[in-house]
């Protein structure tokens, strides 16, 4: 199960990456600024550096997601893990595909909530930190609607 799960972590990295690979070059190539193949070819060198870096200066988004359940221990622990992971991962890839932008943070976090509650233990779901995360997806919205007063 643990090789599995390792698997599933490293899928869903890859469809981070591939939903935000387009959103970081989109700009660039439209602009024709660089071609297609150079814009994605930085942006694969870039998101890769930005992940190893950013696992070492700030443990802040990683905390957060962690605290938010608390998983179960030995094998029900790593079938939530895993489980969280491989939902949040076919429903990124079925939004991308359909063109539906997505936060696989946010999907990973409602992954971990749901396997928690399927296991009957709601006492292992921190909801002072999904407080946190609703304060930061309503902030979000706020800001857009603010900062895009034109496109109302």
């Amino acid at each position: 199960m643990l090789y599995l799960t390792f698997i599933a972590i490293v899928i869903l990295i890859f469809i981070n990456g591939f939903t935000d690979a387009p959103n970081a070059i989109t700009t660039v190539v439209s602009t024709e600024v660089m071609s297609f193949k150079k814009a994605s070819f930085l942006s694969a060198i870039f998101n890769f550096f930005g992940i190893i870096i950013m696992s070492f200066i700030s443990f802040k988004i990683a905390n957060g997601i962690s605290s938010i359940v608390t998983l179960e221990t030995g094998d029900v622990g790593l079938i939530m893990l895993f489980s969280s992971i491989i939902s949040c991962s076919i429903f990124s890839g079925i939004a991308s595909f359909l063109g539906i932008p997505t936060s696989e943070t946010h999907g990973l976090i409602a992954g971990l909530t749901g396997s928690a509650l399927v296991t009957g233990n709601i006492r292992n779901v921190s909801f002072k930190e999904w407080v946190n995360v609703f304060i930061g997806l309503m902030w979000s919205v706020i800001r857009l609607i603010y900062y895009n007063k034109d496109y109302r």
